[in-house]
């Protein structure tokens, strides 16, 4: 072979700029793969319902969310029992039963807030998505912080990661089929869990979703005072306090007089 038929060799691509690739496909895949696993079981989950409860919304506990939601971002009182029990009505709750109404305090109706501007049939969707998310985050983060464990367990002959046979979790479903906030909660403890080392500010954020529901969580609580005081992370607690305050102060905005109207209510509900 002569010098002037020699071939250039092509340069290979680099292996940094591959392996940047398939992560990238990969992360798409998987969010792919999330996506529709999650409009499945949303799916799913609304078929149940409209097969168990029709088209009544007695079953439904977000209603009281949703109505609350309506009444707060009108600048009325979000626990006026009367108001939310007119709401309810017609809607289809039955007017025999004890009004739903919203027990959590104002800090935390910035998180019914998006559902005052929504009418109530989309709101099943719009309340349903964000639970059924929260359910997958929570046992995927679960699954990361227990190592990633290989086992799997085999349905109908196939393999699965048990993260992913957790989602057929009868309380959890339930959760979601009747709009219940307890998978708020759990999402704020995982995500606690997840960053109290690493991160303890962003864990005392966390625990704003815990107190969406705080009567399950006193004992825990007592024990994270404590772990506070031990281990000197106040950090997590000025992450709380500020979340705590940032949402009071919007709620006082909103509704100066939410606060007062919570008591009310509180009392006259003992």
């Amino acid at each position: 072979m002569t010098a002037g038929s020699e071939i250039e060799p092509v340069p290979s691509p680099s292996p940094h700029l591959s392996g940047t690739h398939n992560w990238i496909w990969q992360f798409l895949a998987e969010l792919l793969a999330v996506g529709a696993l999650l409009l499945a079981l949303v799916c799913s989950i609304e078929i149940c319902l409209v097969l168990i409860a029709g088209s009544s919304s007695a079953h439904h506990d977000f209603i009281s969310y949703w109505a609350s939601g309506q009444l707060f971002v009108h600048h009325e009182d979000p626990y006026d029992a009367n108001a939310i029990q007119r709401l309810e009505v017609a809607h289809g709750f039955n007017p025999d039963h004890q009004v739903l109404i919203v027990r959590n305090p104002p800090s935390a109706l910035v998180l019914v807030a998006p559902l005052g501007f929504v009418s109530y049939r989309a709101t099943v969707m719009l309340w349903s998505l964000p639970l059924a998310a929260c359910w997958i985050l929570c046992l995927r983060m679960l699954w990361i912080l227990h190592g990633r464990p290989k086992r799997t367990f085999r349905v109908f002959g196939y393999p699965f990661a048990p993260w992913f046979v957790l989602l057929l979790y009868a309380p959890a479903l339930i959760c979601v089929l009747v709009g219940q906030t307890g998978l708020f909660a759990l999402l704020g403890l995982v995500l606690f869990l997840r960053f109290h080392r690493s991160q303890p500010f962003l864990a005392g954020v966390s625990l704003w979703l815990c107190a969406l529901k705080p009567h399950l969580f006193l004992p825990f609580a007592v024990v994270l005072l404590l772990w506070v005081i031990v281990s000197r992370s106040y950090s997590v607690l000025a992450g709380a306090a500020i979340a705590l305050g940032a949402s009071s102060v919007v709620a006082a905005l909103v509704n100066p007089s939410a606060w007062s109207q919570y008591a009310r209510m509180m009392h006259d509900r003992h």
